[in-house]
């Protein structure tokens, strides 16, 4: 479960250039990420039951949920960006200059 970390590098980046201004409304958004984020490290240690071992199949198992609902919610938050990019984009076909793309989510 290691490389998660750099998954996580990565997932900042991602949620920083996705809230946008203020910057208190970002600064807050990435705190609350890596708080929900740290909680990992606390429940880690009660997943590891010793009576579970030593094969710690129910212990593999909740980290595989855990990183499938990670990916669930990415993908739902993906897709909602998707779809607020897209309205935009009709709302600024009604503008004077069509040539100019503003702003947009990363997806």
């Amino acid at each position: 479960m290691a490389q998660m970390f750099a998954g996580f590098i990565c997932y900042l980046a991602w949620a920083s250039s996705t809230v946008s201004d203020p910057p208190v409304k970002r600064a807050v958004a990435l705190a609350l990420i890596n708080t929900i984020s740290q909680t990992g490290n606390i429940v880690g240690s009660y997943v590891w039951v010793t009576e579970w071992g030593p094969t710690y199949n129910k212990s593999y198992a909740i980290c595989v949920a855990a990183a499938v609902g990670s990916i669930l919610v990415s993908l739902r938050l993906r897709s909602k960006l998707k779809q607020l990019n897209s309205k935009m984009d009709e709302d600024d076909r009604g503008g004077l200059d069509r040539n100019l793309r503003k702003w947009r989510y990363h997806t």
